[in-house]
């Protein structure tokens, strides 16, 4: 009978000490899962501040884009001076004429580069647009993860705290 409590004492002593390493195992996984939030929180976080910048560049872009057409239409307002006085003026025709040609030449670079600027911005702005959809998709997808996981790890906690 004694040997027979010393064995199933043995049993039970045994059983403790592995419930225990499972206990010391499942703490470790919870501290890595708590870990592994954090992590993408603050991809998250990372993720929207890059939305916002890439706003940012976008509306600097624009402001550069009327700043050049601002600076087309001065030099298109010149162009039509220069004509007029060009029509109106007999001393100064050769020199006249050579300064119409070229700002004519620097207003059709100008209208070139706007143009091609322009091209650009639309680029820009589409690629920027489909980037902000992705990053706010992603952090949603990102967000709705996170939850689970909390959720889980609450889940986890309270069948801990249940079974200790």
């Amino acid at each position: 009978n004694k040997l027979a409590l010393e064995k199933e004492f043995r049993g039970v002593t045994e059983a403790l000490s592995l419930a225990t390493k499972d206990l010391a195992e499942v703490r470790h996984q919870l501290a890595d899962m708590t870990q592994k939030e954090a992590s993408e929180r603050n991809i998250s976080v990372i993720s929207q501040d890059k939305a916002r910048t890439l706003a940012d560049e976008k509306d600097q872009v624009s402001y550069e884009l009327q700043q050049t057409r601002d600076v087309l239409k001065s030099t298109q307002d010149k162009l039509a001076l220069m004509q007029n006085n060009y029509n109106t003026s007999n001393g100064a025709h050769n020199q006249t004429q050579k300064e119409l040609n070229d700002e004519i030449l620097k207003a059709n670079a100008l209208k070139r580069s706007l143009e091609q600027s322009e091209s650009e911005v639309g680029k820009l702005r589409a690629d920027v647009a489909d980037k902000a959809q992705n990053l706010a998709a992603l952090a949603k997808r990102l967000d709705d993860t996170t939850t689970e996981k909390t959720r889980c790890i609450r889940d986890l906690e309270a069948d801990l705290h249940k079974t200790t």
